[in-house]
């Protein structure tokens, strides 16, 4: 299993097309000010993954933005997509998204967490998941049984 995350103005539901990123920061950058992060842990188990190209900056287009594309990814068998791509600051990160069916029935891990302040203490939790990375903390219980 890998952890990635997803960050969102919202609730995070697991979807064909879903963008994961690396690390909480990256996306809490996309979350922006009051958004959420996610942490998407994926059993890659059976997975078909493909390389594509990089996020262009000009256009504004990510691989798989385009429902037709993701599409013809998904009947070509692939069943995600990794990429190279931006923060919204411009800086390098690595990318994910999830093209197929499979890709989301294949996440065991979704949790949303929240970076702790200096006063919080991760470890203080009533939330019944202990899996928050060092520096955030969960704040809901495993919900990848929901979706």
């Amino acid at each position: 299993m890998t952890t990635l995350y997803h960050g969102s103005e919202g609730i995070c539901t697991p979807h064909r097309g879903l963008c994961l990123a690396t690390t909480p920061r990256d996306a809490r950058d996309f979350a922006l000010d009051h958004g959420l992060v996610t942490m998407v842990g994926l059993d890659w188990t059976g997975l078909v993954v493909r390389e594509e190209r990089a996020y262009d900056p000009g256009e504004d287009v990510s691989p798989g933005d385009d429902p037709d594309e993701l599409d013809a990814l998904g009947e070509a068998g692939v069943d995600v997509i990794t990429f190279d791509d931006q923060d919204v600051g411009g800086s390098p990160i690595r990318a994910y998204r999830l093209v197929s069916e499979r890709a989301v029935a294949a996440i065991v891990t979704l949790v949303e967490i929240e970076e702790c302040d200096d006063d919080d203490d991760a470890d203080d939790d009533d939330d019944g998941f202990d899996g928050a990375p060092d520096g955030w903390k969960a704040t809901t219980p495993n919900m990848a049984d929901w979706h």
